[in-house]
């Protein structure tokens, strides 16, 4: 995961997957940080998630990154954010709490 801080309450998050000869980038989420704590966190499990429930390899980063970049628009260290608002996030509806 690439992660490029703009401003002290902004942040870029991003995932490069490089795979044999391929090159993967899942698209990039501008958010307004609510509490960084737990990004990293919910970005592992967003992987282990499309992993394990058989999501494809291109599709997976871009998954683990909608999950990080949702849960740091909540507080606390606890991510309250579902599959479906990953979902969501992934099928290109950012009309929530980030901006893609």
């Amino acid at each position: 995961m690439t992660t490029i801080m703009t401003r002290a309450d902004v942040v870029d998050c991003r995932a490069r997957v490089t795979r044999q000869v391929s090159f993967l980038q899942s698209p990039r989420y501008s958010v307004r940080v609510v509490d960084r704590i737990g990004g990293s966190d919910s970005f592992a499990a967003g992987l282990i998630h499309g992993f394990v429930s058989g999501r494809d390899l291109e599709a997976t980063p871009g998954f683990a990154v909608a999950a990080s970049a949702l849960k740091q628009t909540i507080p606390e260290n606890l991510n309250q954010v579902s599959v479906a608002e990953v979902e969501r996030l992934v099928n290109g509806d950012a009309s929530g709490r980030v901006q893609g």
